[in-house]
């Protein structure tokens, strides 16, 4: 935004963010009449992704914690369906470098 004084009524603003990173909140904030913007309760941040193949598992199921981009600062929990068998950690954390801190696990058949 330019040095600018006032902005009008219903004027927009975009965050766009630099390389492979992505955003995490909202992505357009509009001026409201009363001066204040849209969704300030909603912080909006540049986050580098993880990978996401860690985000699903064969004969189980992941949770992701907070839900969705799987990018830094997400926490993934694992669960095997019925008859399987948790091989692995049961959680894994995304990094500030955009990998994930463990190993993914794997759900072996119990019999």
């Amino acid at each position: 935004i330019r040095s600018v004084q006032v902005l009008p009524v219903d004027y927009e603003i975009e965050y766009i963010c630099r390389g492979n990173r992505v955003i995490v909140g909202p992505k357009v904030r509009k001026c409201l009449p009363d001066g204040t913007w849209t969704d300030l309760k909603q912080h909006s941040k540049c986050l580098l992704p993880c990978a996401r193949v860690w985000t699903s598992l064969e004969n189980g199921r992941v949770t992701v914690h907070p839900p969705g981009p799987a990018v830094e600062g997400t926490v993934l929990h694992y669960s095997c369906l019925e008859g399987f068998i948790l091989v692995g950690r049961n959680s894994t954390h995304c990094n500030k470098l955009g990998k994930w801190e463990s190993p993914k696990p794997v759900c072996y058949c119990e019999y």
